[in-house]
């Protein structure tokens, strides 16, 4: 089965969060760049979610916005599902 991102805004907030599992009791967070934070499984190692503080007043900066982690993108398989 392929994992699924899930992304969600806060507007209120203005925190974007990316999200490939929910957040759970074996997880903790991690700061990995100033209002960057990785939710990562304790049991796994494994990255469960990305949260970014200030999203929009920092992607509207004209400055980019650099996160520091690798996402597989590429498009999945069809018939692998």
């Amino acid at each position: 089965m392929a994992t699924q991102l899930k992304v969600e805004y806060d507007e209120v907030g203005d925190i974007l969060y990316l999200d490939v599992a929910p957040p759970a009791d074996e997880q903790v967070m991690v700061e990995v760049a100033p209002g960057t934070l990785l939710r990562k499984n304790t049991r796994t190692g494994a990255i469960d979610g990305i949260e970014i503080l200030g999203f929009r007043r920092r992607s509207g900066a004209n400055e980019g916005l650099d996160i520091p982690v690798g996402i597989d993108l590429r498009p999945l398989d069809p018939v692998a599902g």
